[in-house]
């Protein structure tokens, strides 16, 4: 177990590179609105049909909000994806950056919203 540990930990990083080295990061100001959007699409759908099908497995309220909230990261299938779009030319410098950004941006946001679903359920 601690031989794959370690192998993750030296591979992980390493994949993260390779794809981010890809992105043209002089393009992100043009596709801002559109990594927006695909962020808060990305949260919102995640979010609800994780809880939704955390409700019809026989969760409820807060557990199957929870549940919901911990689909939302779009790692590393999506960065797959992009780069075999990006490399085929099935999709643009400016799109791959855009699915960096969701990938990256959702994420980062999960963190938070944990923290706030488990804070709302300890005061009230």
């Amino acid at each position: 177990a601690n031989d794959v540990r370690t192998l993750s930990q030296v591979i992980t990083p390493i994949f993260f590179v390779l794809m981010g080295s890809a992105a043209d990061v002089k393009v992100l100001p043009k596709i801002f609105p559109l990594a927006m959007a695909f962020i808060a699409v990305a949260v919102l759908t995640k979010w609800i049909g994780g809880a939704l099908g955390a409700t019809i497995g026989g969760l409820k309220g807060k557990e199957s909000a929870i549940v919901g909230v911990n689909m939302i990261p779009r790692g590393e299938v999506g960065l797959i994806f992009a780069s075999y779009g990006l490399a085929f030319n099935i999709i643009g410098a400016e799109l791959y950056l855009a699915l960096i950004t969701m990938a990256i941006g959702t994420t980062l946001i999960t963190p938070p919203l944990i923290r706030l679903l488990y804070a709302r359920g300890s005061s009230g």
